[in-house]
């Protein structure tokens, strides 16, 4: 895809992830404007931003602007998140609550799902997401691993485009997408989620052909059992690997994650409260049995597509793809309502169900930028050469 439709995507994708809460706040008309502004401007901005970038924030600068978009959301969020975090009705996130709460009954050998949030509603999250997030919940609170997740992003976006160009793109996706800073804020899991199934797939993707792979496969397996939309990342992984380290290779780390997954989130779903629990998290269930079907079928046709018709694969091309196939989900959702209504309807993402698109949609064009452009005989090294 051409960088400047590939750019006009990722505006609207990050607009569309964002429309709920545009929409819930400012009106629809504004949604709506939103939608057309970003897939419009963002072509024109982001390549001048980014030559800023290269231009300017090489070495110590990268480091130093590095730091100052941490500190500025470590600081954003200390400010900001105490004041969301009061559990009433009408501020912040129980998605927080829902990861401290799984996170500490792990901890102290409890079963998590017969416990409730603050709102009276069942933990959202699979197992995986308490593993991930007892670290930090233990020591405060789950909120606090999001700025960690975000600089290992910035580490990941670096790899391929520089540490200036890798900060430029945090702090972009936060001005670009008003969810994400919104689920950042309230200390919602869906931005830490999303990243950490990104580190986990980069490591089966760098690490697969190597002896560490049983390791690597072990730590997506654990990243996957947090929500079950990361599945269909498994299906450019697969193509992805197996081009690179041969289809062996492949297959084993691959299924050791699958088993990892497994092994860590079935013992919780054999009890009803368990089951009960993460089957009422299904976003998709609005749509009813035929249109969710009809949209996982989907889902899982355009991973294929996009898969098979990849030449030259890259990590970042992995993560772009995963981002297309994310993007139908809160599409599908805004397109029933807004049948339902007879007027456009953002409503189903309030709860921040676009911010994975949105998020890996603006990551994977800012990993993949001037890639269309760059000649192939000389191609500058990438991720899939060094890891």
């Amino acid at each position: 895809m051409p960088p400047t439709k590939r750019l006009a995507l990722v505006g609207f994708v990050a607009a569309l992830g964002s429309s709920g809460t545009i929409q819930k706040y400012a009106g629809t008309a504004a949604a709506l404007v939103y939608l057309v502004v970003a897939a419009a401007v963002l072509p024109f901005v982001w390549p001048r931003l980014e030559a800023l970038a290269e231009e300017h924030l090489q070495g110590s600068r990268g480091v130093a602007a590095t730091a100052v978009v941490l500190a500025v959301l470590v600081v954003a969020l200390a400010l900001v998140y105490p004041h969301a975090n009061t559990h009433s009705l009408t501020a912040g996130s129980d998605r927080d609550d829902s990861v401290n709460i799984g996170a500490m009954r792990l901890l102290h050998g409890e079963y998590p799902y017969s416990a409730r949030t603050y709102l009276g509603l069942p933990l959202a999250q699979m197992p995986g997401a308490f593993l991930l997030g007892l670290p930090f919940a233990a020591a405060s609170s789950s909120a606090w691993a999001t700025p960690f997740w975000i600089a290992v992003l910035i580490a990941l976006v670096a790899l391929s485009r520089g540490l200036g160009v890798a900060a430029l793109a945090a702090a972009a996706v936060f001005v670009t997408a008003p969810a994400v800073p919104r689920e950042y804020l309230t200390g919602g899991d869906l931005v830490s989620n999303t990243i950490y199934v990104v580190a986990g797939a980069w490591l089966v993707f760098r690490f697969a052909g190597s002896r560490f792979w049983p390791l690597a496969g072990v730590a997506f397996g654990v990243a996957l059992a947090s929500r079950s939309n990361f599945a269909f990342l498994l299906i450019p992984l697969l193509a992805a690997v197996s081009s690179r380290e041969g289809v062996r290779a492949a297959v084993r780390t691959l299924a050791v994650a699958v088993a990892a997954a497994l092994a860590l989130t079935i013992p919780f779903i054999l009890r009803q409260d368990g089951w009960d629990a993460i089957v009422s998290s299904n976003r998709l269930a609005p749509l009813g049995r035929v249109g969710e079907a009809l949209t996982l079928l989907a889902a899982v046709a355009l991973a294929v597509w996009l898969a098979v018709g990849e030449r030259r694969w890259r990590f970042q091309a992995l993560v772009w793809q995963a981002a297309l196939v994310q993007a139908i989900f809160p599409l599908v959702l805004v397109v029933q309502a807004s049948v339902e209504k007879g007027a456009f309807d953002a409503e189903p993402l309030i709860t921040g169900y676009g911010v994975p698109s949105a998020l890996l949609c603006f990551v994977g064009a800012a990993m993949l930028a001037h890639a269309a452009e760059a000649p192939t005989a000389v191609a500058a090294p990438t991720i899939a050469q060094h890891g």
